[in-house]
């Protein structure tokens, strides 16, 4: 399964607020990473999914990733599932 990680530039006045605080425009977001989970998951491992990739992107961050850790208001896409909003507590389903 191919997943992307986008961040919002540091200097956006939404970066590290929950999605009721901010004022959510997917259009400041910066695609910084795609990589590949090997695999097909169905739904109802989203969460699993979706934790471990805030894991390695927090503890074991791959040698090819040169941003800063994964935070309250990034998004993971996640093919064929969509996009995540990493909330204040736990992940919120976009529809874009």
């Amino acid at each position: 399964m191919k997943f992307s990680i986008y961040h919002l530039s540091i200097e956006n006045n939404n970066v590290f607020r929950g999605y009721e605080e901010s004022k959510f425009d997917f259009t400041a977001y910066d695609k910084v990473y795609a990589g590949e989970i090997p695999g097909e998951y169905s739904y109802k491992y989203i969460d699993v999914i979706l934790g471990t990739l805030y894991e390695d992107f927090n503890i074991r961050r791959p040698e090819d990733y040169k941003n800063r850790s994964m935070s309250v208001s990034d998004i993971i896409y996640l093919e064929k599932h969509g996009f995540f909003f990493c909330d204040s507590f736990g992940w919120k389903q976009l529809s874009l």
